[in-house]
């Protein structure tokens, strides 16, 4: 069980520091606060028992819960969240790590908001249950126009001009600002599973074609070579003509490797357009031309 020490104060501070530092006015606050230290320290003791420990932390809990009751801090969120996480009762460690970014002032510095916003991403991972709790919180309630006058009958009716309203204010009205440290969760729909696994499958196809143009081309290879072996007035010593046979014979025993691979691939790349062939459009077109040159096979294409 890892633990990392919560904020304290020194062995020396009193409560008149800890006012200076964390704005802990209560007595009654100061004292769980140190009660709270005490015990956690006991409890990340790792040389003692487990259930010694464990006592120890739910003691420390216990303490920071009692003054957090007493004087609302976000010093006391930051303890608890460290104290749940030794425990391993890592919802709660989370849900207080997010309310000390939420309620941190100039009290807490820079330095402390990104180790908890490092502890914070460390524990929720995927951001689930940060999403949980930004669904939880209240929103924030922002003051409505004042209430109309009553109408005066006695006085004429002013016809009055509605101010403008910029779209920046207008936006931020209709979409509140989410806190900057909750964690985007990114969902993949079937929609792009649809398009990958057409692009995919072309892929294959494509694979398949090639290799099919690079069977024929040694096919065509081998029997040239054939025909060289034939002529004898070409190659007039019987070394030379069985050279050029064994060579035909290997470019035929590649091609049938290099056949019969395409062939899978092709297959398979057919198959796969043929299950994800719906009324979407496929995301991406494959062609290919192949050709044979005094150089070699050419192939291009575009995809």
């Amino acid at each position: 069980m890892t633990c990392a020490m919560p904020v304290s104060a020194a062995p020396a501070s009193s409560p008149a520091t800890l006012a200076d530092k964390y704005k802990l006015t209560d007595p009654d606050a100061v004292t769980h606060f140190l009660a709270g230290n005490t015990a956690y320290k006991a409890g990340a003791d790792k040389r003692r028992p487990r259930a010694d420990r464990e006592r120890d932390l739910a003691r420390a809990i216990a303490e920071y819960t009692a003054g957090q009751a007493k004087q609302d801090r976000p010093v006391f969120d930051f303890n608890l969240a460290l104290t749940y996480k030794a425990l391993g009762r890592t919802d709660e460690a989370i849900e207080h790590l997010q309310r000390f970014l939420d309620l941190a002032d100039d009290t807490i510095t820079a330095e402390a908001r990104a180790d908890a916003e490092t502890k914070l991403a460390a524990l929720d991972r995927t951001g689930k249950r940060r999403a949980e709790l930004a669904e939880k919180r209240p929103a924030a309630r922002r003051p409505g126009p004042p209430p109309a006058p009553m109408p005066n009958p006695t006085a004429p009716p002013v016809a009055t001009e509605p101010a403008p309203r910029s779209s920046s204010s207008s936006a931020a009205m209709q979409s509140p600002h989410a806190p900057p440290e909750l964690a985007t969760i990114d969902t993949t729909t079937t929609h792009s599973s649809v398009r990958w696994t057409r692009i995919g499958g072309s892929g294959l196809a494509g694979a398949g074609l090639v290799g099919a143009g690079v069977t024929g081309w040694l096919v065509i290879d081998a029997q040239r070579l054939d025909n060289q072996a034939a002529d004898a007035q070409a190659h007039p010593m019987g070394s030379e003509r069985q050279q050029l046979i064994d060579r035909a014979s290997a470019r035929r025993r590649s091609a049938v490797l290099v056949g019969i691979g395409s062939g899978v691939l092709l297959a398979s790349g057919a198959a796969i357009l043929l299950l994800w062939s719906g009324d979407e459009p496929a995301p991406a077109r494959v062609g290919w031309n192949l050709g044979i040159t005094g150089n070699g096979l050419a192939v291009s294409g575009q995809f």
